[in-house]
């Protein structure tokens, strides 16, 4: 049962909006449940370039930009000036110029 406890424990944490994710799946389960989030989407690139994984942080934009609801353009727009900067910073000429 402390399995059950602590896995218990970690949805819960999971499900508190002020917690910070701390891993890919932690991220997975947070934009499940908020995938329109442009902020939650950044916070998961982020997380991927700290750990210097900029092709994985540039795949996960690119899902942000296909996940987030058209009608969200704010959301979207948040995301892909993020990965503009993404390519500017890490890219090359030629993958900046792919994100136009």
């Amino acid at each position: 049962t402390n399995q059950l406890s602590d896995k218990l424990d970690k949805e819960q944490e999971l499900l508190d909006s002020s917690k910070i994710p701390e891993s890919a799946d932690d991220f997975d389960r947070m934009i499940a449940t908020n995938p329109n989030s442009s902020s939650l989407w950044l916070q998961y690139m982020a997380f991927y370039l700290h750990t210097a994984e900029v092709d994985k942080a540039r795949s996960v934009a690119r899902k942000a930009l296909t996940t987030i609801s058209f009608r969200e353009e704010q959301e979207k727009l948040n995301v892909w000036v993020g990965l503009m900067n993404l390519e500017n910073m890490y890219g090359t000429q030629d993958s900046l110029m792919s994100t136009f």
